[in-house]
């Protein structure tokens, strides 16, 4: 009778590590992907090149979608959305979506 609710404890803990693993990676791709676009030679190719290929080293089983936006009103921006799905089939109903908005160097 104890063995059910462990293991229901220790599945919900590793999903919940798992999402904020997720998070975490997502947050990362975004900041990544934000600031190689803002780079001086960089843009948004380069940018979203860069977000996926952080996502691929650390979440290689996703699909992920890179939306990277150059904001032009005042100060000229960058901003980078990544949203994924997680691996687990629970969490995997829940979308993981992380922005970062990053200061372009082209301020022209």
């Amino acid at each position: 009778m104890v063995g059910l609710p462990l293991l229901a404890i220790a599945l919900t803990t590793t999903q919940l590590v798992l999402a904020s693993y997720c998070n975490n990676v997502a947050l990362q791709a975004a900041v990544d992907g934000a600031s190689i676009a803002a780079l001086a030679d960089g843009g948004g190719q380069r940018g979203t090149e860069a977000a996926l290929a952080t996502i691929d080293a650390l979440l290689p089983n996703t699909k992920p979608q890179v939306d990277l936006v150059r904001h032009t009103g005042g100060v000229a921006t960058w901003q980078a959305t990544v949203r994924l799905e997680s691996p687990v089939l629970l969490l995997g109903l829940i979308p993981i979506s992380q922005s970062a908005e990053v200061i372009d160097e082209n301020q022209n």
